[in-house]
């Protein structure tokens, strides 16, 4: 199968832009990693803890679409668009810019 052009773009691991406080102070500090196959990892760092969220995602126009495993029914809808290396998310109104990690 085929991978969309959207899906493309955002292959490979993104970390919340740190220059962006508003980012920031909404997330923390996140790493996100979308997959080929469908998987985003999300990543929270806090201290001495780190919290990840496996998720399966799929992308519809300028749409990521996500659903945990254990909780299938429940979808989940960010906007996002990608600009000059930056991944910009819009996740029921908080808006987050991200910047792509080298692989």
């Amino acid at each position: 199968m085929e991978l969309s052009e959207n899906k493309k773009e955002l292959l490979g691991h993104w970390v919340i832009n740190h220059d962006d406080e508003a980012s920031r102070d909404a997330l923390g500090n996140v790493l996100l990693k979308f997959g080929s196959d469908g998987i985003l990892t999300y990543t929270e760092f806090e201290e001495d803890v780190e919290r990840v969220m496996i998720l399966v995602y799929e992308i519809i126009n300028d749409e990521i679409i996500t659903t945990q495993p254990n909780a299938a029914y429940q979808k989940e809808t960010t906007k996002f668009y990608i600009s000059e290396g930056n991944l910009f998310l819009n996740f029921n109104g908080t808006r987050s810019r991200f910047i792509r990690l080298p692989e």
